[in-house]
């Protein structure tokens, strides 16, 4: 049985397939004001700002970080830092800062290191308080100096200064990954308040749509045939990325031709429906509510939802 020619499941993937192109305009707005605004690194900077605060000593080292000839390249403007550090430079941006300090070039203690950025940092960690921090540096200087074997002296700085740097980038692997998880929380608000005020322009009435899909066959086949032509078949992930791709003007331009949707400025509540009643604007405003919330799960969720709607139905049929 095949039961995506069931309507009412052409419907609802009819319906899903509208969300998932309608969050990709959304991102798509969002992405663009972001990279103006340089939202993401400024959200990357203000939580290593807050983690990276040492209260014991009186110094953020992520602000130390950031004004660092090699970090400070990359930055646009003062305004726009980058989002974009490359692990490897974090972690020896962060060694030679901690070297460098003030505080500690104030109180060097001598150490058998012969590099000197390795015997100030290890310094560093004789000298500097107790914090969140230097205990973070603490242990892993301790961890990369346990982890050489090696009797050579040159052999073993050399490699000492490599697992300290290993251990510093991979915290901050770590900790990108988790801003990047805060970052897209934080943008799903941005992306229903986008959603809503343009659904609302554009008339992207999820209630509405349902309807129209329900009434016209001719329609939802198009969207359905739209899907599984451009986008379906463009990568086993369904990546937005894949999809945006795969989606151009000209194709977009046949599907509302061919669909005929109540979808455009032409359909907008203020132009269109002047002088409806007070519970026809209350659907409308549910169904723009319903479509903010769409959007704002991404389009790789929606398309998520349909590879599996299509993978369930070739194995029952």
């Amino acid at each position: 049985m095949d039961i995506l020619n069931i309507s009412l499941v052409q419907v609802m993937l009819s319906v899903i397939i509208s969300w998932a192109l309608f969050a990709i305009f959304i991102s798509l707005i969002q992405e663009s004001i972001a990279q103006i605004m340089a939202e993401r690194g400024r959200f990357l900077k203000a939580y290593l700002l807050k983690q990276l605060q040492d209260d014991s000593n009186g110094i953020n080292w992520a602000n130390l970080v950031y004004l660092h000839g090699a970090v400070d390249l990359l930055t646009r403007e003062t305004n726009k830092p980058t989002n974009d550090i490359n692990p490897r430079l974090f972690a020896e941006v962060l060694i030679e800062v901690v070297s460098s300090a003030h505080i500690v070039q104030a109180t060097l203690q001598k150490n058998n290191y012969v590099n000197p950025t390795l015997a100030n940092f290890k310094s560093a960690m004789q000298t500097l308080k107790q914090s969140d921090v230097t205990s973070f540096l603490r242990l892993s200087m301790s961890n990369a100096e346990l982890q050489l074997n090696t009797t050579t002296p040159d052999a073993i700085e050399s490699g000492i200064y490599n697992q300290l740097a290993l251990q510093i980038e991979n915290w901050y692997k770590e900790f990108v990954e988790r801003v990047n998880l805060w970052y897209k929380k934080r943008m799903r608000k941005k992306l229903f308040i986008i959603g809503l005020i343009l659904s609302i322009i554009i008339n992207v009435d999820s209630i509405q749509l349902f309807n129209y899909f329900r009434v016209t066959p001719k329609s939802r086949t198009a969207v359905v045939n739209y899907y599984t032509e451009y986008i379906a078949n463009t990568d086993s992930s369904h990546s937005a990325i894949d999809a945006k791709t795969a989606i151009t003007q000209e194709s977009l331009d046949s599907l509302v031709k061919v669909a005929d949707l109540p979808v455009g400025f032409d359909y907008s509540i203020f132009k269109a429906y002047p002088k409806r009643n007070t519970r026809f604007f209350v659907w409308k405003i549910v169904g723009f509510i319903i479509t903010g919330f769409a959007g704002c799960f991404g389009a790789p969720f929606w398309f998520d939802v349909l590879k599996k709607a299509y993978s369930k139905n070739i194995k029952l049929s």
